[in-house]
């Protein structure tokens, strides 16, 4: 392994492993050419994404165990053998089943380790600034889709869907190797920057605590509720925001408009929260995350009963910069709750509250608007989940 005592490179390299992992948030792109081949329904194709996400999950619960016993480097290695097999296949399907196991449950899972071996291990490097370093690695994470995926839709329009998979598969699994080749935790006698005092005393009152006795603790679960309910409205919200602005009759290139600036806030919102995180702590920050949804949420009633495009638009921006400081808020809550000994395992199993937002976020918000025909009594709907979660958080205590 490679080595380095300039802590920053390993944030490089966990921003660029970053982006090419957040591929897996383009999988929209493969979508109607399969559809296309095969006759799919998009329900159908919609369970792909889906079982990416729950194995993605999985891959980084077994991500932390693998780390703990062996080390980063070679869980990523694993997680490029993974990708490598996952996308290849892909491209070689011709079943429904095929796409299924392939892409939702080999690739998803790859992606899954190498996600919880870079975010466990470039914090590590950054005991003085957990939330900010975290948001930086999630925006990557998050924009790799946006940014990485024109260049994948400029392949499938050129030389088509099974190629582009091939690719894909190729340039992964060289990526995550070499990054594995670079990703390790730091000396036992490296000498950090002094933290902020908030972060020493949050540290001073952390204990090292393994997942086993995690999941006993009542704080685990309610934290774990609050994460659910809080990634299943930006899911909910932004999974809909094209058809949301096309029922108020904004135009096409609005709407793309709209999608692409909840997409740049979502990052924004991952650094800027972290950094704050960083300042005041993690509750005080997680009321401002509920205190802007609510916010969102309510702008974007306004914006559907008077069928107001910019109040859409700034909802919009609200959704974004709320949703994007959870998944930063999970990465500081298992470090500076749980302790650092065990942050791989434990950040794995705090993740998972993505599998239960994945379902009741979109799914909630897609039913409401087929039964109603109108996105209201989805905002109502997230109205309720926003309270219930904004409650959830006052009820969290330090172990």
């Amino acid at each position: 392994m490679a080595r380095t005592n300039n802590r920053w490179f390993y944030v490089f390299i966990g921003i660029v492993l970053f982006l090419f992992l957040g591929m897996l948030y383009a999988w929209s792109l493969f979508i109607a050419p399969l559809e296309k081949d095969f006759g799919w329904t998009r329900a159908q194709t919609s369970l792909i994404f889906t079982i990416s996400i729950i194995f993605f999950c999985l891959g980084g619960i077994a991500g932390g165990f693998i780390t703990g016993k062996k080390s980063p480097g070679f869980t990523t290695l694993i997680s490029a053998v993974f990708l490598l097999c996952g996308f290849a296949a892909s491209s070689k399907i011709n079943s429904l089943t095929g796409i299924y196991i392939t892409y939702g449950v080999i690739s998803g899972f790859g992606i899954g380790l190498s996600y919880n071996a870079v975010i466990s291990t470039v914090t590590r490097w950054f005991p003085d600034k957990p939330g900010a370093i975290s948001g930086f690695l999630l925006m990557g994470f998050g924009l790799g889709g946006m940014l990485l995926g024109s260049t994948a839709n400029e392949l499938i329009k050129a030389i088509g869907w099974r190629e582009t998979f091939l690719l894909l598969g190729i340039a992964f699994g060289i990526i995550v190797f070499i990054g594995s080749r670079f990703l390790v935790l730091p000396p036992s006698d490296y000498v950090f920057p002094k933290a902020s005092a908030k972060l020493k005393n949050a540290e001073s009152m952390t204990m090292e605590i393994n997942s086993s006795f995690m999941i006993k603790r009542p704080t685990f679960w309610i934290y774990l509720v609050w994460s659910i309910l809080s990634t299943a409205m930006g899911l909910a919200l932004i999974g809909h925001a094209a058809p949301f602005a096309n029922d108020l009759k904004a135009t096409a290139s609005l709407a793309a408009f709209g999608v692409g600036l909840v997409s740049v806030c979502n990052g924004l919102g991952r650094v800027s929260l972290g950094a704050i995180c960083d300042r005041i702590g993690l509750k005080k920050t997680m009321t401002i995350i509920n205190t802007t949804y609510i916010i969102a949420i309510a702008i974007l009633i306004s914006a559907a009963v008077s069928k107001n495009i910019t109040l859409l638009l700034v909802g919009f921006m609200f959704t974004g910069l709320s949703y994007g400081g959870v998944p930063t808020m999970n990465t500081v809550f298992a470090n500076s709750f749980y302790g650092k000994k065990y942050f791989a395992q434990n950040l794995g199993l705090v993740n998972t509250s993505l599998i239960g937002a994945a379902f009741l976020g979109p799914y909630v918000a897609g039913t409401l608007r087929t039964a109603t025909g109108s996105y209201l009594s989805t905002l109502y709907a997230m109205l309720v989940l926003g309270t219930i979660a904004f409650i959830a958080n006052f009820l969290i205590k330090r172990p």
